[in-house]
């Protein structure tokens, strides 16, 4: 792939590194693109977030978003048809705080409801119209168990490293698709 979102100067960083996973899905075929979020109570309110979350002290980033997807998703790497590749690194809004983006893709989409992610603040996981949520940041949320949120916002740092890809990688869904075809490929070929 080539660009990243807003990488930052190499220098010795303060404060803290964090991971976000864009999992994508839908890759193939004619259905539109959507990307794996999950569904987090926010006081009395609920909001969408991309999964991801803090580095442990010490932590690698790329270790954090393999953990975080586990704990977040319930997804293991075997569930996905590419590696989670790091597309960019951004600055937080805390002092020192660097979120390192990752992400990956699927063929199709796996069920929601045969997901089972560990982490207690996730209510819910939810496939949105990644074309729609890039662009407004909203969608309609109705769980696979029917659970309706109506509409819920997605957070806003979250919602700026996804349109930050897209101005700094536009191509990046074709990317992910000819991985996935090149993977097909290699393994029809053993």
């Amino acid at each position: 792939m080539t660009g990243s979102a807003q990488i930052m100067p190499n220098k010795k960083r303060r404060g803290y590194d964090s991971s976000r996973l864009i999992i994508v899905g839908n890759l193939i075929g004619s259905r539109p693109p959507l990307i794996l979020c999950t569904v987090e109570e926010r006081g009395d309110s609920f909001i969408l977030r991309l999964p991801g979350g803090k580095a442990h002290r010490g932590e690698d980033p790329k270790k954090c978003a393999h953990r975080e997807r586990r704990e977040e998703t319930g997804l293991h790497q075997s569930d996905l048809d590419t590696e989670l590749r790091e597309v960019g690194v951004r600055k937080g809004k805390g002092r020192g705080y660097v979120v390192h983006l990752y992400l990956s893709g699927i063929e199709g989409t796996i069920p929601t409801d045969q997901l089972a992610p560990t982490d207690e603040a996730i209510r819910g996981l939810f496939w949105a119209n990644l074309t729609m949520l890039v662009a407004k940041g909203v969608v309609n949320v109705v769980l696979e168990d029917g659970r309706d949120f109506g509409r819920l916002k997605l957070q806003e740092s979250h919602h700026g490293h996804l349109r930050a890809l897209k101005e700094n990688q536009p191509h990046f869904l074709e990317d992910l698709v000819s991985c996935i075809m090149g993977q097909d490929a290699a393994k029809s070929a053993s």
